[in-house]
């Protein structure tokens, strides 16, 4: 007598027990959200929203923005230690 293996794994119960999460799978009852794809959805909304603000707003350039675009035009030891403009190097 061979054993056969199901995929299925309501297979070994009987009809009337219930599975560990009910009669829903938790990955297909998640909200749109919560899924992967929803997830990557809403990145690249944001992404494309940030973008646009940046596209949209890039003629007004502030103070500190204007500040350290001119520091970083050269390396000096006189930059204030508690900002310094490294983000701006890499």
């Amino acid at each position: 007598m061979s054993a056969t293996v199901s995929a299925d794994p309501s297979a070994g119960r009987p009809a009337n027990t219930p599975s560990k999460f009910g009669p829903y799978d938790p990955v297909e009852s998640a909200p749109w959200w919560a899924r992967p794809s929803g997830i990557a959805l809403i990145v690249a909304l944001w992404a494309v929203l940030h973008a646009l603000i940046a596209v949209v707003f890039e003629s007004a350039i502030n103070v500190d923005d204007a500040i350290e675009s001119y520091l970083v035009q050269s390396f000096e030891i006189s930059y204030v230690a508690r900002n310094p403009p490294v983000f701006d190097w890499l």
